[in-house]
C-alpha cells in the first residue's frame, strides 16, 4: 500500500464551532490536572440513554463507500485517487472519541457538532488513507465521554459497554450486509482501538475463516500487546510475523 504525503491543513474547513470545542479542551489540559472537571454530574443510570443506532439507515455511519463522505478525501496535489468502487477489500474503522463535555456518559449519534468533530478530525485524516486500496465503513456508535478512561467505577465500564455494544452490532451488520467474505482490515484510534481489541477476541479468535480474511488490525492510540490480548489468536498471527514489539 502506497504511503500517503502529509495532509495539509489547508485541506480542512472547520466551523466555529468545532474550533471552540477543541481550543477548550486544549485550554482545559493545559491547565493539569483538570480531568476531573470533564466528569458528568450524575452517575450512568440517571441519564436517558440516546437511542440506538440502526445499522441499515446511511446516517448510522460516518463513512460508507457508497456515499459522499470524508474518508474519501485524499490530499492535494498528491496524484491519489479514491478507489474505493474497484478495491478488493474492506476496512472497518471505528472513529476515535470526540465527545468530551460532561454531559452524560455516552453521545447520541444524531448530535451534530460531534459529527462534525468525528468526521473532521478522524475519519477524513485517519479512514481516509485506506480508501486507494479499501472500501471504507466506519460507524457512528455511542461513544463514552472522554472521561470514561479517567474513571474506575462501573459508570465508565456502563458507558464503554454500551459503545462496544453499538460497534459490535455494527460490525454484525458489515459482515452480514456489506462484505461477502472480503478481505477484512480493522483499524481504529484511541477509543476505537479499545473496541476493535474486543472485535478481535469475540469475532476473528472465535471464527478460523474470518480470521483467515484478516489483512491487518491497525489499533493506534491505545496500548495493545501480547499480553492485553493474551488469548488471541490473531494478535499471536502478527507477532509471528514480527509486526509487534
Amino acid at each position: 500500500m502506497a504511503r500517503r504525503p502529509p495532509i495539509s491543513s489547508k485541506l480542512f474547513s472547520f466551523g466555529p464551532g468545532c474550533w471552540h470545542h477543541w481550543c477548550w479542551l486544549l485550554g482545559l489540559f493545559a491547565l493539569g490536572g483538570c480531568i476531573k472537571v470533564l466528569s458528568p454530574v450524575r452517575s450512568y443510570e440517571h441519564y436517558t440513554l440516546p437511542p440506538a443506532p440502526d445499522y441499515s439507515r446511511p446516517e448510522s455511519w460516518s463513512a460508507l463507500p457508497t456515499l459522499k463522505d470524508s474518508a474519501d478525501a485524499v490530499p492535494r496535489h498528491s496524484g491519489l485517487r479514491d478507489q474505493q468502487a474497484t478495491a478488493a477489500a474492506d476496512v472497518f474503522f471505528v472513529h476515535m472519541t470526540t465527545r468530551v463535555t460532561p454531559y452524560g456518559w455516552n453521545a447520541s449519534i444524531t448530535n451534530p457538532l460531534i459529527n462534525r468533530l468525528t468526521d473532521q478530525f478522524s475519519v477524513r485524516p485517519q479512514a481516509s488513507v485506506f480508501n486507494a486500496a479499501a472500501r471504507v465503513y466506519a460507524p457512528r456508535y455511542r461513544q463514552a465521554t472522554l472521561y470514561s478512561f479517567f474513571d474506575s467505577t462501573a459508570n465508565s465500564h456502563q458507558a464503554l459497554a454500551l459503545a462496544y455494544s453499538d460497534v459490535r452490532a455494527a460490525f454484525i451488520y458489515f459482515l452480514q450486509h456489506y462484505n461477502h467474505n472480503r478481505p477484512i482490515i480493522l483499524a481504529g484510534h484511541s477509543q476505537g482501538t479499545y473496541h476493535a481489541q474486543r472485535l478481535l477476541r469475540e469475532f476473528f479468535d472465535q471464527d478460523s475463516s474470518l480470521r483467515k480474511r484478516l489483512v491487518a488490525a491497525y489499533l493506534v492510540g491505545l496500548k495493545v500487546t501480547p499480553q492485553v490480548l493474551p488469548y488471541s489468536a490473531a494478535l499471536r498471527r502478527f507477532a509471528a510475523d514480527g509486526l509487534l514489539p
